[in-house]
Parts: structure tokens; sequence; C-alpha cells
């Protein structure tokens, strides 16, 4: 499992420098003064500012106020930066600093000015020379004769973050420790200082991964800042920072509920810093505004880390807009959160937005000034992973090399969080591709160095864990690799309690399922002989990780999100599927049979609504507009909240509110959190005599690549192994043929693979299959029971003669509504012919070709199937909309509570993207803009009315007819079916419109006869067949027709009944009438 690494940043404590705190001594204050300059900057009144700035140098030059004039090189060089570009800029805030000192001899005056000067290199992010100017300020406090503690303390902390910058961890560390030891030597030291050292020392902690000392630093900041006078840089600024990097630590601990409240906190008290404005200096605001980038960076990663991929994705992007409108000159900063994206691209499977984003983070890093090679080390790491999963091993290995050096050169012998989980993806990768030495090197030493500095547990420990037990899996040391994930899965159960709240326990749990997996993989791997204790076992341990995704899908409201955790943890639904076999075999349970058959169609349907509900305008019916617009309102709000003002207070807010939400869908619409919402997995309830006893049902399914059968008949099941690789080479041997060519070996092969290993075990004439995946397509009445060697042979030996079969898609709506609905009306068609006429009409009608909808006229006409439905429109009584009159509008208002709905028009049935399926009606020329849209796609089917017993599609098309998974199809009949129809007749792939309405008009007969829609449809078939002559025999003619669904029959009446029973009416009446004379007469 590839592992996007988590992307947690701790806010760096703030740059000191003296002069914000040391007032000028026996000095008034300069006539205009910084405030003055600050505003007019803050406006971009550039060349305004200038002047003040001269003046008030001018006037501090005067009265020798040397000392409160070093205050002013910060300005000074901002200023010229703007109007006389970097290069002039530099040099001359150089000269201008230079100029104050030999001036004077005072070494408080050398110090203050080498701390202002670091201070503009930091602004213009050049770290390495803010370094040097802390340095010559050291040198110089070194000579004062009376320096106290916190005048070194605070260079100290100054060259602690220089080097972090500049990703020098071990000299950060070093100058860190050194800070808070001046600080706490001075009892005189300002509290705010000593509140920073502690921050300081505690961030470089976590650079390290000592989270135990981390947490303690924090926290003995967070005591300091409620002892503070409460003005706004106390109240907010340094409370927002410790906030902030306590968040960062309950998260790695998996506590996220409080790593929410915390980051929460900390995002409330950053905007109401920057709101607040009145005795705050422009430079705490800019670094309120990054450290607020900072929190809501981690705040999107706890999102990250429970699934919740796209409100991730939104923060960040959030978070990008903000630098780049605050702080456009901080390349290194947006590359960051460039890198951040692109991770969460990633987790999306996204993979060129992906490479996209990643590599604008890298030419960012790379153009700055001062190379940010901890920045360039992460970017390497990331294209590491995008080469992998193009299967580009050859570049993965390059990448991931480049970036383990640079980290190794940066970190020494440690590690961050970042580091240690990148490390995971280096050792698995080399593991996977047979350099398993190396990967186990790897993965100790990051292990071992876990278990050492981190203090409490922490779920990186359990993560280094399962990640030495995958190494020894893959390189066949099973035992090495049960001893492993028996001590992770030890590691949860005794160091995170599940006592804990929801939020937290839940985060824990979520890191469970690919352990439990991996343990039952091991375990199959070390016992042989395998009894139904042991596999009890192991099947428990998996439907325990179901379990577990059932939970963390509540918390997940991104549809795209939930597909990805299902797709992440397919094998474990597959390896579920394959253990319930297992036990069936040893005990011969019918209930392992029925848990197969349950997990199988949960995935299954778990596919189609995931599909269906990444249509942002999918709705449905029944539900209150209050509801539907309630869930819009909240949806929206989520989504646009970070767009608005106060955007982050509403952000949290709404997705307070969603969860609420969820729960009265849950209690009050229950079929529509169902659809929608509700569990991955689903169970068939086979107790209730699920399956009629006048039919045997054929369910195939695939289990990995393994193939069965499940037969079902007469309530009992019975389950047959299938050669699979036989019919891959099959199907394999027909990629250049199409389904309906004359390959008489294929028929006949296809039979004794999918038919004859259970034929025996089929004690009805009418069979229901359920295919799967690449079996959707295929016509099973085709199936030869002999070798034939013409079409006559074909259709004689085929099953079409001995079978009625009929489809379905899925075992959870088989005799899903029992009793037949009855309705009123017989018969309802629509038909448009796209005959010349139409399309002439069409064309005269759209006065600009560039909204021409060149397609709609290259639609083949249908003049046969337009022929049809006025003939049983007449037959039965019923509606026919023909030509422009059977438009997307008419359909959406007629179609409903018919017995038949007859739909004579194009359909395309799309597999890459089964919910755009599609109907295509009559353009709607008298009508809008809006009357033009003429296609009806599968997710808008979930919002009509097609009440009815039988929908027809005659003409259903996926182009050349081929071995496809059939997920269009699929998802077809299951919108139907939510649309109120009890079966639909289709054609798999494109069919002669001569024959098929032929076909359909013999249907329509026997139909009417009072036969069972299955047995209608063969009935039809072979009369079809019997008549046809030459290449019509051939099954492209005549076998894509298929049935899916309830097979009863339909009370149909018709005009000429009518007429019968007036007649007979009429005789009865007479003879009545005879029969009453003759008596009175006699």
């Amino acid at each position: 499992m590839k592992h996007y690494c988590n992307t947690i940043r701790l806010v760096l404590p703030m740059f000191f420098v003296a002069c914000f705190i040391i007032k000028a001594r026996g000095q008034n204050k300069p006539l205009s003064g910084k405030k003055a300059i600050d505003s007019l900057v803050s406006k971009g009144n550039y060349e305004a500012a200038n002047t003040v700035l001269l003046n008030d140098i001018e006037f501090l030059k005067q009265n020798e106020s040397y000392f409160e004039l070093t205050k002013y090189i910060y300005y000074y060089g901002r200023i010229k930066l703007k109007l006389e570009g970097k290069t002039t800029a530099v040099q001359n805030t150089k000269d201008f600093a230079n100029s104050i000192t030999k001036a004077t001899d005072s070494l408080k005056v050398s110090r203050q000015k080498h701390l202002v000067l670091s201070r503009f290199y930091v602004f213009i992010s050049d770290y390495k020379m803010a370094e040097n100017e802390n340095l010559l300020a050291l040198a110089v406090t070194k000579n004062m004769p009376s320096a106290t503690g916190d005048l070194f303390g605070l260079i100290h902390h100054n060259l602690s973050i220089d080097n972090r910058r500049l990703g020098n961890i071990k000299k950060a560390i070093w100058h860190s420790r050194k800070s808070l030891e001046h600080y706490l030597s001075y009892p005189k030291s300002d509290k705010t200082k000593l509140l920073e050292a502690y921050n300081s020392l505690g961030s470089r902690m976590w650079d390290v991964y000592k989270i135990d000392s981390a947490l303690y630093y924090f926290k003995e900041s967070e005591k300091i800042t409620t002892k503070l006078p409460q003005t706004p840089m106390n109240k907010y600024y340094h409370a927002a920072k410790i906030q902030a990097n306590i968040s960062s630590v309950y998260s790695l601990l998996g506590k996220t509920d409080s790593s929410f409240t915390y980051s929460e906190k900390a995002i409330k008290n950053y905007s109401n810093y920057i709101d607040v404005n009145a005795g705050t200096d422009d430079f705490f605001r800019e670094e309120a505004r990054l450290f607020l980038a900072i929190t809501i960076e981690n705040y999107a990663d706890d999102y990250s880390k429970l699934g919740n991929y796209n409100k991730a994705k939104d923060l960040l992007e959030y978070c990008y807009d903000q630098k780049q409108k605050y702080m456009p000159e901080d390349l290194g900063e947006i590359a960051y959160t460039s890198l951040q994206l692109g991770n969460i691209y990633l987790k999306l499977k996204d993979y060129k937005k992906a490479e996209e984003l990643i590599d604008k983070g890298l030419n960012l890093f790379e153009q700055a000034t001062n190379k940010n090679y901890l920045g360039i080390a992460d970017t390497n790491y990331y294209k590491g992973i995008i080469a992998e999963v193009n299967d580009d091993i050859d570049n993965a290995k390059v990448y991931y090399e480049k970036s383990k050096a640079l980290y190794e050169s940066i970190y020494g012998g440690s590690y961050d969080d970042f580091y240690l989980n990148a490390m995971l993806t280096y050792s698995e990768f080399y593991s996977k591709n047979g350099y398993t030495q190396q990967a186990l090197e790897m993965a100790t030493k990051a292990f071992e160095y876990v278990k050492l500095n981190q203090g409490k547990k922490t779920l990186l420990e359990y993560s280094q864990l399962v990640n030495i037990a995958n190494i020894h899996y893959n390189a066949g040391n099973y035992k090495k690799a049960a001893i492993h994930i028996d001590s992770a899965l030890d590691l949860l159960a005794t160091s995170f309690s599940s006592k804990s709240n929801q939020i937290n326990a839940f985060n824990v749990s979520f890191k469970k399922p690919m352990a439990l997996l991996l343990k039952s993989k091991i375990a199959l791997k070390l016992k042989k002989n395998r009894d139904s204790l042991f596999l009890k076992n192991q099947y428990s341990k998996l439907k325990e990780a179901i379990g577990i995704l059932e939970k963390q899908k509540t918390l997940i409201t991104e549809d795209e999100s939930v597909s990805i955790i299902l797709e992440d943890n397919d094998e474990i639904f597959e390896l579920s599927k394959e253990l319930a076999l297992m036990l069936y075999e040893e005990t011969k349970d019918p209930k392992y049979l029925k848990e197969v058959l349950s997990l199988h169609e949960s995935k299954l349907y778990n596919k189609i609504r995931q599909q269906l509900n990444l249509q942002s305008d999918f709705v449905t019916k029944d539900i209150p507009n209050s509801i539907l617009e309630k869930e819009k309102q909240l949806k929206l709000q989520i989504k646009t909240a970070l767009n608005s003002e106060n955007g982050l207070n509403i952000f949290i807010t709404a997705n307070k509110n969603w969860k609420n939400f969820i729960q009265t869908l849950k209690q009050d619409y229950p079929k529509y959190y169902q659809l929608r919402y509700a569990s991955i997995s689903e169970s068939i309830n086979f107790e209730d005599n699920l399956f009629s006893n006048e039919k045997t049902l054929i369910r195939y399914v695939y289990v990995n690549d393994k193939l069965y059968a499940f037969v079902i008949d007469n309530n009992k099941i019975q389950v047959h192994k299938l050669d699979a690789v036989a019919l891959q080479n099959t199907l394999k041997n027909q990629e250049n043929k199409t389904l309906t060519s004359n390959s008489f070996e294929q028929n006949h092969n296809l039979y004794n693979l999918l038919w004859k290993p259970f034929e025996n075990s089929i004690t009805k004439k009418s069979v229901v299959v359920v295919p799967d995946k690449d079996l959707f397509n295929l016509s099973f009445e085709t199936f030869a029971v002999n070798k034939v060697n013409s079409l006559k042979k074909l259709v004689e030996k085929s099953l079409l003669n001995t079978y009625c079969i009929s489809y379905n898609y899925s075992l959870l709506l088989i005799n899903k509504n029992r009793t037949p609905k009855f309705f009123e009306k017989n018969f309802i068609s629509f038909t448009p012919e796209f005959n010349d006429e139409m399309k002439t009409n069409y064309k005269i009608a759209i006065n600009d070709s560039a909204f021409l909808d060149k397609t709609y006229l290259t639609l083949l006409p249908q003049p046969f199937a337009t022929d049809l439905a006025k003939q049983y429109a007449n037959l039965f009584n019923g509606e026919s909309y023909l030509n422009e009159n059977a438009s997307k509008q008419v359909f959406q208002n007629k179609a409903k509570e018919h017995k038949i709905i007859h739909i004579g028009t194009h359909a395309e049935s799309n597999n890459v993207t089964p919910q755009l399926s599609r109907l295509i009606f009559a353009k709607n020329i008298n009508g809008t803009m809006a009357s033009e849209d003429n296609s009806l796609y599968t997710y808008e089917i979930y919002n009509q009315n097609l009440s009815s017993n039988l929908a027809i599609l005659t003409a259903c098309e996926t182009g050349k007819p081929t071995y496809q998974s059939g997920e269009g199809m699929i998802s077809l009949a299951h919108a139907f079916n939510y649309a109120g129809s009890e079966s639909i007749l289709t054609s798999l792939w494109k069919i002669d419109e001569q024959s098929s309405a032929l076909i359909i008009e013999s249907f329509y007969k026997h139909l009417k006869k009072g036969l069972p829609k299955d047995k209608a449809l063969q009935k039809a078939k072979l009369e079809y067949l019997s008549a046809a002559q030459g290449r019509t025999l051939n099954p492209q003619y005549w076998a894509g027709l298929v049935l899916i669904g309830d097979t009863s029959p339909i009370e149909l009446s018709s005009d000429s009944d009518l007429v019968f029973w007036i007649l007979a009416l009429l005789v009865l009446i007479v003879i009545t009438a005879i029969v009453i004379k003759r008596k009175r007469a006699a």
C-alpha cells in the first residue's frame, strides 16, 4: 500500500528582534514614526512611505539617536525593494546599516543593527545571510560586559529558526536548547520570550520525533500564555501558536478529536489577531497569516487521515490562494502548499493533476534564492511515487534514492514524521522489487528510532511494525511476519484504548483493516491443515475489518473519497469471499455460500451507488424539496465556505451541521439514505423464500481470478468452481472478433466452460442468469450443447431451445417486489424515427451552426420501430409519441404508471463511465435552449417515475459488441428498477432494426396471451429463427435481446377484446330475452 505521507508542520516560533521590545531612552519619538510608515506600506503607497522614512531618518541622525535609528533598517530595505529592485536595495540597506555603526562605537547599537538586518534578510527569504547577521550579533553580545541571559536567549532563538529553515536540524536543536537555558538563567526574562523558547524547543523535538518531549515543552508554553496580560498579541497570537502546535502532537498521537479542537481554536485566534490590527506591527500580521496557513494545512491533514480527501483538498486550495494573495514573494511557502495539494491528488488517484502540482512545487523551490533542500527532498519523494504508480520502476528508484540522500544530509541520524513515513514507502518499494535485505535494514532502522524517541506510543510505531511484517511476508518469511503483525495489533489494543471518544477511536481503528488482512494472509501461508476453527478465526478478523470500514464511511461526506477507500481495501472483500468458500468446503454449511453472495452483491451495489453519487445533480423522487434543498445548501456551504469572509468558521460549523443532517436522513428517509449514504455491506435475506420454486438461478462470481457458479434451485445453494483460465483464453482468442461472429467452436467451448459443469443441478426450464464482469455481454442462449458447423445447427443445439433464460444483475433485487403492480393503462411508446425530415427540421430551427448537434444528424433512422409502436399502441389502446413528439421533456412528463413503457430510441451503454449511459430522444425544436437537451442519463432516470411492469429499450448500443464488464448495462437496469420498472427488455449490442422489430412484435403477441415475459421472449426468438434464412440466422440479429428483472406475465387488454365482450354481452342479452319470451308464451 502506497504511503502518501502525512504533512503536519509545526508553527515555527516568531523571529525576535530586540528593537521591538526595548524603548529608546532619552529621546523623543520622531514626528511621524513607524506606524505611519506601516500604514502607507500596507496601502502600497511606497513613494509616500519613502518620504516619511527619509524625514524620520534625518530627524534621528540630527539628534544622534542611533539605537532608535537601527529600527528603521528593516523599513529602509523593504521600501527600497519596491522602489529600486532587490540587488540595489540589498546593497543600499547594508550601506545604510553600516553608516549607523560608523557614527558610534556603541556595542548596543552594533548588536541591534545585526539583529534588524537579520530580520530584513528573513523578509527576503535569504536565511543564510540572516544566520550570518545573528552570529555577528552573538559575537557583539559576548563583548558586552553587562549582557544578561535574555540577550543571548533571543539570538540563539533566532539562530534556531534560521537553521531550521536551512534544514540544519542538529544545529537548530542546539540553539533552541541554548536559548531556553539563557532565558531561564535570567529571572527578569520577558515571559513572552520564555514562552517562545519553550515553543521553539518543542518544535525542534518534533523535528526529530521526540513526541513526548515536544508535548511537554508546548504545554509549558501554554501555561505561560494564561498568565500574560490579555493584549491582542498575547490573547490571540501567542495562544494560537501554541494551540496549533499542540494540535499537531495530538494528531500524531491519534487523538484526532483533540487535534481538531486545538486547530479550530488556533484558526479562530489567528483570524482574530489579523482582524484586530490595532496595536500590532505589520511584521507580526504577516507572520500570523503564515502561521494561520500552516495551521489550516494541518487541519486539512486531519481530514485526510479520516479519508475526507475532498475536504482536505478544499482547505489546501484555500491556503494556496491565501499565500499567493498575501505572501506572493515567499516562493518556498507557495511551493510547500503546491506539494501538499499534489499529495492530496495522489490520494484521490488523480495522478496527472498530482504530477502537475508536484512539478510546480519543484520549480518554485528551485527559483528561490536560497535552496530549500527539505522541500526539494519532499518533491523528489513525491516524484518517486508518481513514477512508481506509472510503473516506471527505474525512475522511481532514482527519485527515492535522491530524496533519501537529501533527508540524510539534512537530519543526519534523526528523522521527522514525514521522513519516517517516507521510509515506509522506500522499504516497501525495495521489498516489492526484490531488494529484501535493503528493505529490512531501512525499515528496522526507522522502527528502532521511533521506539527510542517517541516517548508515548504513537501510530507511527504501529505503521513501522506493519511495514516490517509486510516485507517479511513478501520475502516468504511468514513466521517473522507473524511476530511483527501480532506486535502491531497488540500495540493498538494496549496503547490506544477504544474507550476514548468516538473520533479518536475511529482514527486509530482506521489503521487496522490492512493489518487484519495481512494477519490472515500470513496465517493462511503458515497453516497447512486448515480446520473450521482456524478458518472461522481468520474470517472473523476480516469481518471486523469490514466493520471498521463501515465506521469510517460514517465520517465521510464525499462520495469520491468513499470510492477510493473501497478500492484501496478491495483485497479485504476478496479474501473474505475466499475464506467463506473455504469454510463451506470444510463444513458444508450453506450459510457460508450465502456470505460469499452477500459480500459480492454488496461490493457491486456500492460500486453502482458511488458512481451515481458522483453526479452532483442527482436527486430522487419522494423526498421533500425542503430536505433536498437543505442537503444542497449544506454541501454548498462546505464547498464554498472557504471562499467567503470568515470562511474558516463557516466551514467548521457547516461540517458539524452536516453530521446532524445525515442522522436525520437515516431516520426519516431511509430509502434515500440507503441509496446515497448507507452502509458498505448488504445482507441478502435467504430465509424469506427469496427465489421462486419455478426457476433455477445461476449467479457467476469472480473471487480474485477464480470463477465460481452458484446454483440456487428449490431454495438450495450449490457452488461449482469453473475453469477461469480456459475461459479467459477462449475470450482472448476472440479479441479481434465480435460476439456475433460465426465462431461455432467458441459457442460450444462457452457451453463446456460456463454451463455443462453444473447442468445436472438445473432442474427447471426457466433459468435466471446473473453474470459477473466480462460475462455480462455474453448471450447464454447461443451456447451450443454440441459442436456445430452451421447457423442452422447452432440454432438447433443452442440453449435457447432447451431453457427459458432471463437475466438480472444483482441478487439484492431478485423478487424484490413480489406482488406485481397493477396499472390501469396498458401501453405508452416513445419512438423518434430520426428520419431525414426530422433532421432537416432541426437544422432549420438552429440559426447558429455553432450550436448544431452534429451527432444527432448521424443517428440511424428507425422506421420499423416506429411502425411497431403505432401498431401496438392501437392494439393495446395506448398512447404513441412519434418523431419530434418523442422528446425528453414529453417522456419525463408522460412515461409513468403503465404496464408497458416502450422506448424505441437509440440508447448508449457506457462501460467506462456507467452513470453516463443514456437514452437519446428527439430534439424539441419548438422549445427553449434548455429543451434542446435530448439525452436522458442514467443518473437522471433515478428521479423519474417509470412505474411499470416492463420497460422496453429496443436499440441499446455499446458500439462493436465486445467482451466488456457490462457496467453500463448494470447501472441502466438499476436505474430503471429504482424508478419503478419491474423489468426491462433491452439489447446487449446494436441489433438490426428489422429483426428486432419482428421479435418484439412476436413477443407482444405471446405476452398478450398471458405468457410470462421470459417465455414470451423465448417463443418470439424461436419463431423468428424458424422463418429466418441465411445471415439473419446469425446471433447478431436475435441473441442480443435480453430480459432483465421480473418475468411475471402482464394482464393486457385491447380494443378487439372490448368488441368481443360487447358482442358476447349482446348475444347473452338476446338469448335471455328469447328464453323469457318463450316462458311467457308457455
